[in-house]
């Protein structure tokens, strides 16, 4: 009996969303779901919160790369001990890793990794 092979259904094409600091396309693109201050928060966003605060740069807070979403006990934790220059790349980091993780590969690539002044 001979082998038949399927041939690959085509991709659809990507959606991308052009970026802009708008809180609805933080929601969509973190997916309704926390960054999170600790590696093991899995639950829903309900805060945007900015990486670097307004009180250090008030020009960031018109940058999409600085925004991230999180649920109300780990944006707490993000300032509980005030934010210093480890602490923003850490969680730098981790919006990296979360885009990366989620599909969102083409926004993690426009992040820079250094600290956005």
């Amino acid at each position: 009996m001979p082998v038949r092979y399927m041939p690959i259904p085509p991709q659809a094409p990507r959606l991308f969303i052009e970026p802009v600091a708008d809180n609805y396309f933080i929601w969509w693109l973190f997916r309704n779901r926390c960054v999170g201050s600790s590696d093991k928060c899995t639950r829903i966003g309900q805060e945007v919160n900015e990486i670097v605060p307004r009180s250090r740069s008030k020009q960031s807070v018109l940058k999409w790369e600085n925004r991230v979403l999180m649920c109300k006990e780990c944006h707490n934790e993000y300032h509980r001990h005030g934010v210093n220059s480890k602490t923003i790349e850490a969680l730098q980091q981790k919006r990296y890793d979360f885009l990366m993780a989620n599909g969102r590969e083409e926004y993690a690539n426009f992040v820079p990794l250094g600290i956005i002044v």
